[in-house]
């Protein structure tokens, strides 16, 4: 740590350490060497210091590398598969719409969740037919409970990528016209992080969607580091408080704090509300008190596919 001079200016050196351990993180030199170089990465992204190679950050095994070579196969073969989870109005009791939560019937692995495949997408150009194709499963699903009678919309994620892609609008574009979306029925959900990665493209890209009457909620507000003069300026409709603040609200007095200054922002701002992670009764009667608008969570409904959810809504909530 002794600075160093060179060329008159002092530079000091920084060490950043990655441990692997045999057998289970490699069985032979070179499998070691790789995993320690993935810890010393994460170490470093971290700030310096030491990490021992931990498989479920490493996006680069050979395990989840075989699954990015299957991934866009499994789009085109049609083993994409979508779950629902209610939202409920808080005002008067009923289901305000549906989040559409994609899955992957995998040939040989069975039913995949999305941490097991979403993040590999997202650093290939799987993301680019992954968003297409779940917007295209989502409004052909909704298209069918709307003839059945049930006229709620779906929200569908979008990551950090498709906001610096051109490709995005243009399909948004098409598939409204395809199946002839009404304005507010199809909601996009978008994390901090992911829009204040480029705000100023975000803000352009997320105009051009509002305009063609598609409703945006911040997803995760609260985890990113988001800036409040950006965010006044994009055409935001709703605001999701993250999970960590919800569960812990009951128990946490500065959960509890955050969770209502960030319901009063959002009204001060015209902006809905979401509550995710609502998983007993209690918790969702303090949001009700806090004057919270929608709440999402096991407490309400667990994601399902679409015959459990309507069995679900004919029965009746609760």
């Amino acid at each position: 740590r002794e600075p160093i001079i060179v060329d008159s200016m002092k530079l000091e050196i920084d060490a950043s350490i990655g441990i692997a351990k045999y057998p289970e993180d490699g069985k032979d030199s070179h499998e070691l060497l790789r995993s320690a170089d993935v810890a010393m990465y994460e170490a470093k992204a971290k700030g310096g210091g030491v990490a021992v190679y931990d498989s479920s950050v490493d996006i680069h095994t050979p395990e989840r590398l075989a699954l990015i070579s299957e991934f866009n196969s499994a789009i085109r073969d049609g083993q994409l598969r979508l779950h629902f989870q209610p939202k409920i109005n808080l005002n008067n009791g009923e289901v305000s719409g549906f989040e559409a939560l994609v899955r992957w019937q995998h040939n040989d692995m069975g039913l995949l969740y999305p941490d097991k495949f979403i993040a590999l997408a997202e650093v290939s150009d799987s993301i680019h037919y992954l968003t297409p194709e779940v917007l295209r499963l989502s409004l052909l699903q909704q298209r069918e409970w709307i003839a059945a009678g049930y006229n709620l919309p779906v929200a569908v994620n979008l990551s950090a990528r498709n906001l610096i892609d051109d490709r995005c609008i243009t399909v948004l574009r098409d598939l409204i016209e395809q199946y002839d979306v009404k304005a507010g029925m199809l909601e996009l959900e978008l994390t901090e992080t992911a829009l204040m990665q480029d705000p100023e493209l975000a803000i352009d890209l997320l105009n051009q969607i509002s305009d063609l009457g598609i409703k945006l909620t911040i997803d995760d507000f609260g985890t990113g580091y988001s800036s409040l003069s950006y965010l006044r300026r994009m055409p935001i409709n709703t605001l999701k408080i993250d999970t960590e603040f919800v569960n812990n609200m009951l128990s946490s007095e500065q959960d509890s704090i955050i969770v209502r200054s960030t319901i009063a922002l959002a009204h001060n701002l015209n902006l809905d509300v979401v509550a995710e992670g609502v998983e007993n009764i209690e918790t969702m009667e303090r949001l009700k008190e806090m004057d919270c608008d929608l709440v999402q969570g096991y407490y309400i409904g667990k994601p399902e596919p679409w015959s459990n959810i309507e069995s679900w809504l004919d029965k009746g909530i609760g």
